[in-house]
């Protein structure tokens, strides 16, 4: 499995958390052709759907027509499928999924919202970390596990 993942300590900023991926370059050609995994709320915030991008929605609720958006009605069944998977792919997610991934991802992009009272806090055990950029809102942390214990 090759799962990186994008978080924030404050999930309530969704709509924000697009725009700095935008700026940040994170969400460019990049991203065009890696699957992209997300829940239901973020789905929602996404500000434009770009037709090629291929997008994972975890949600027990949510319909689907479109040929391009698989659904997986919890996180331990699409982990399942990710065990099966050698691409590289991405999830940009909630607290709640970072608690559940967290051990099987290769590379973490944290933004820490500093007006946040949310303090969710990485283990840098496993992790190397370089801070790629810093503002008066957030703050961009990239982590990478070290390459002995990526698994």
């Amino acid at each position: 499995m090759n799962l990186t993942m994008i978080a924030s300590n404050d999930d309530s900023k969704s709509k924000y958390l697009w725009k700095i991926l935008e700026e940040c370059d994170l969400f460019n050609s990049k991203l065009n052709n890696k699957p992209i995994i997300v829940r239901e709320h973020f789905f929602k915030t996404i500000p434009v759907k770009n037709p090629k991008r291929r997008l994972i929605v975890i949600s027990e609720n949510f319909k689907n027509n479109d040929s391009n958006i698989l659904v997986f009605e919890n996180k331990s069944k699409l982990l399942k499928r990710l065990d099966l998977l050698t691409e590289e792919v991405y999830m940009v997610c909630d607290i709640d999924m970072y608690n559940y991934f967290l051990p099987y991802i290769n590379n973490l992009y944290f933004i820490e919202f500093k007006n946040s009272t949310n303090k969710l806090t990485i283990n840098n055990k496993n992790f190397v970390s370089n801070n790629i950029i810093e503002n008066n809102d957030f703050k961009m942390i990239e982590y990478r596990k070290e390459k002995e214990n990526v698994r």
